[in-house]
């Protein structure tokens, strides 16, 4: 017979009107009031609580009172007692007895404690802590236990606040912000600390049972980085980090080249672009090249950690993991930008959409824009008549609506095709170059290409150079294999717009022929320091990173058209030297004010702009501007003569603040994407008339054209009729299809997660940034959307239909409505395949020969052609050998 044992368990401590040891009392209390008949609502309001305490206490207590007795049987059972032993000792069941020694018994009370642990260190650590609605699903743990927690907290003198903010978006809607925070905290401290409430930074695997620290990061010691200042020849490598090879945790796996972030003491980080040497001094790991001077302390000249810790780095990124000595996979110091699938590592640039911005066409003559433009036109147009001959009128429509889509973006965008073998490169640095040279192991050696950077201020920003892939610093750190990264001097970085080594890209485009314009380097601006220039003064203010997007997409846009009005090369170097002083302002804190004075810019937007403070003024600047309509409903309907799209206003209205007046709500769009004539945007015509204007003008209304063409040929469509012999037919098949479309369903409320997460974490970059322009809001939102689907792990299932799955589908076995719900998660380049007349499928159409025939004369290759057209490469061959 074991010990007696006394078991009752309540709140372990309270400051409040809760004595130590009263939970059991409240349980025996609220028992003997319901046996009276008392409601749940009168019997929290007789112990002097709400509903929801109560119930959060009761829980409390009796997982408790569940734990001591787990503790209590699991020692009469290892003392060797019987189970129907124990149940008479504690006066229980034989089956609670045996279910409490099951090894899940605890997991209830762990999970409330656990929770309440991971609290209660958030607080320590950010002093306030966001744990309002969404909250647990960043934290990984079901609301109730959440709940429990808090009520455990908040007994032991935890405070929680309710504050109202408006929502993203919306003007008069407001969403409710619960704040924990520590014993003692005023709703004033709460209120006055608004900016530093954080989300939860501890996430849990396994619903609550164990919590890991979300933004914890490995860091490196600073005594094993050599900096390599200004001086030291550091500017000539700026943003290049090189690693010792053979050191495991640097380990890139088969890659030769990584954008990363590299923690520091905890405190710092290093950015750029990670490559491996051999040849480091004794004792150095690390070398980080920077065009900074030394103050005395290394971690100057390193970038601090964010304090919030929701994004160390202010950027997404991936730790990389490598195996130490005894096979573990470990998380290593290095994290590499960008997330799952699009890591920015060797390899990944290459796949970026190939397109030339007008930024880019604009400046050149107007046929090279034309024909690119023609060429994205004429593969647009062949699209449409290929969904056009498809068979399945479900599967047409659905395609014909995205490509509506697609061709209304395209008139707001306005990229053109890209030109033959044009790549995307990211930079390296390489002093032992030549500046006329490149190593460029894409191409051959002899070859001449130009090189653009975005944004470049005009064609004096266009390196032209030969490619050397013999002699090169970099033979022997990234190999001769052909890739994505090019090794360029130094000097030739500073031409491209000011580039560095830290992850920026270029074009890199052959230019043997000259069809690319370019022009001599500005010699002042060849010598042109912004940092020595425009060094901060005592007591200025300085730019923040909201103000210099809005300031650079300012003098970009004056940049532009002032190239596109002919502006001769002294005043475009006036814009673009303030350019390289905005662009480095935050980075140097700069006195960009100054600048802005010493350049005229007010002067040349007088000239180029129509007045001193008037924005775009041509229509390659102006067709994405922001343009404000009536908020509107998501949907639209078509308009059954033109094809276009009409939207439903909401009319919704507001009160102004400032004003009291009630006033419409808006939303933004674009004056491209508003506008019905290319010719006229935010209801004025083309006032330039420039050749290239017109240019782009008649592209972006052929691309409308096709947009509503493609809505046209949806109405009075119908779906495949729903056939039940068929079904039964292909009973085997449509069980499978319904399989798969529930597998891909199954990851919408992960999504759903993701997307509440990403708004907490989105809501906590906007209030430490009140100022955040439009665009950065756009860029911020990605950011958190990405972060929140890594940490959850969203991905969306793609369905893969098989032959005899889309023979069920054509005979009509399976619905209209879940074929549509299939089409929504399918892929759509193998739906395409299967809809495709089979009489096209043995080669391709006329219309198909005759475009790959006019790309191949025009120097793309056979894999541009093939890729272009979406058909195998071997194709594109039969056809060039007639």
């Amino acid at each position: 017979m074991g010990e007696p044992v006394l078991i009752h368990y309540g709140i372990l401590r309270r400051s409040g009107r809760y004595p130590w040891g009263s939970g059991g009392d409240i349980i025996y209390r609220s028992d003997r009031m319901a046996a009276k008949g008392l409601s749940e609502k009168e019997i929290a309001a007789g112990l002097g609580m709400t509903t929801k305490e109560l119930r959060n206490r009761k829980a409390i207590v009796k997982a408790e009172i569940k734990e001591a007795q787990r503790i209590n049987v699991t020692k009469q059972k290892a003392a060797g007692m019987s189970i129907a032993s124990i149940a008479r000792e504690f006066e229980l069941a034989a089956s609670t007895v045996r279910d409490l020694l099951r090894p899940a018994a605890a997991i209830k009370f762990k999970i409330i404690h656990n929770t309440a642990k991971a609290l209660k260190a958030m607080v320590k650590l950010f002093g306030f802590v966001d744990v309002g609605e969404g909250s647990e699903l960043w934290m990984g743990v079901p609301r109730p236990k959440m709940d429990n927690a808090l009520q455990l907290l908040k007994d032991e003198g935890y405070t929680t606040h309710k504050l109202y903010q408006e929502q993203l978006g919306s003007i008069d809607n407001k969403s409710t912000v619960l704040v924990l925070a520590a014993p003692g905290t005023t709703y004033k401290q709460v209120i006055d600390n608004k900016a530093k409430i954080a989300v939860p930074n501890h996430f849990s695997n396994d619903k609550g049972l164990t919590y890991i620290e979300a933004s914890e990061i490995q860091n490196v010691s600073s005594g094993r980085i050599l900096v390599k200042y200004k001086d030291d020849g550091g500017a000539q490598k700026d943003g290049l980090i090189e690693l010792r090879r053979e050191v495991p945790e640097f380990d890139l796996g088969d890659k030769a080249y990584a954008q990363v972030r590299i923690g520091v003491d905890g405190t710092h980080f290093m950015k750029g672009m990670a490559v491996l040497r051999d040849d480091l001094p004794d004792g150095v790991d690390i070398i980080y090249n920077t065009n900074k001077t030394p103050t005395g302390n290394d971690l100057d000249a390193m970038k601090p950690q964010v304090e919030n810790k929701v994004s160390p780095f202010k950027t997404v990124v991936k730790p990389n993991t490598y195996l130490d000595k005894n096979g573990n996979e470990i998380e290593g110091p290095l994290n590499i930008v960008g997330e799952r699938d699009t890591l920015a590592v060797e390899g990944e640039w290459s796949t970026w959409n190939k397109t030339l911005a007008s930024q880019v066409l604009s400046k050149q003559a107007p046929r090279i824009a034309t024909k690119q433009l023609d060429i994205s036109y004429d593969n647009a147009k062949a699209e449409l008549d290929e969904i056009m001959s498809l068979t399945d009128p479900t599967v047409r429509n659905h395609l014909l609506m995205q490509f509506a889509d697609a061709q209304d973006k395209a008139a707001v965008d306005l990229k053109a095709a890209a030109l033959p073998r044009q790549t995307t490169n990211v930079l390296l640095p390489d002093p032992t170059m030549k500046i006329t040279e490149i190593y460029a192991p894409n191409y051959n050696n002899g070859d001449t290409v130009s090189l653009i950077r975005y944004p470049h201020g005009g064609l004096f920003e266009i390196p032209t150079l030969t490619v050397n892939n013999k002699y090169s610093d970099l033979i022997d750190v990234i190999g001769t294999a052909p890739m994505d990264a090019v090794g360029i001097h130094p000097d030739v970085a500073s031409r491209l717009s000011g580039a560095d080594f830290d992850g920026d890209t270029v074009l890199v485009i052959p230019n043997r022929d000259g069809r690319l314009r370019t022009a001599p380097s500005i010699r002042e601006l060849e010598t042109f320091d912004p940092v020595t220039t425009y060094p901060r003064y005592p007591g200025m203010k300085s730019i923040t990173e909201t103000q210099k997007q809005l300031e650079m997409g300012k003098v970009s846009n004056l940049i532009t058209d002032m190239t596109i009005k002919g502006a001769n090369q002294s005043e475009i170097a006036r814009a673009v030297k303030h350019s390289m002083v905005v662009i480095d302002a935050e980075k140097h804190d700069l006195n960009w004010k100054q600048s802005e004075i010493d350049q005229g810019i007010k002067s040349l937007k007088e000239t180029y702009q129509g007045g001193p403070t008037a924005g775009a003024a041509t229509l390659i600047s102006k067709a994405s501007a922001e343009y404000r309509v009536p908020a509107r409903r998501d949907r639209y309907t078509i308009d059954k003569v033109t094809g276009e799209r009409v939207w439903s206003d909401t009319e919704e209205t507001y009160i102004n603040k400032k004003t009291g007046i009630e006033t419409s709500k808006t939303i933004r769009s674009t004056k491209m994407g508003e506008s019905k004539d290319g010719y006229t945007l935010d209801g004025k015509e083309l006032s330039s008339g420039t050749v290239i204007e017109r240019v782009y003008a008649d592209h972006a209304n052929r691309s409308k054209l096709l947009a509503n063409q493609a809505r046209l040929a949806t109405i009075g469509q119908h779906a495949t009729p729903y056939n039940r012999q068929a079904f039964r037919t292909y009973r085997q098949e449509v069980d499978s299809l319904n399989a798969k479309y529930k597998e891909a369903v199954r990851s919408r409320p992960v999504e759903r997660k993701a997307q509440i997460v990403g708004g907490e974490i989105f809501k906590a970059q906007r209030e430490a940034n009140p100022g955040m322009s439009y665009a950065q809001m756009q860029k911020e939102k990605g950011r958190a959307i990405i972060t929140a689907r890594t940490r959850l792990q969203a991905r969306k299932p793609v369905i893969q239909i098989t032959t005899r799955e889309w023979e069920a589908i054509e005979a009509g076995a399976v619905t209209p409505t879940r074929l549509q719900g299939i089409l929504r998660n399918a892929d759509m380049a193998a739906v395409r395949g299967h809809a495709t007349p089979r009489a096209s499928k043995a080669g391709l159409s006329a219309g198909k020969q005759s475009r790959a025939k006019a790309l191949i004369n025009s120097g793309y290759t056979a894999a541009e052609v093939a890729q272009a057209l979406g058909v195998p490469v071997a194709q594109i061959h039969d056809i060039d050998k007639g």
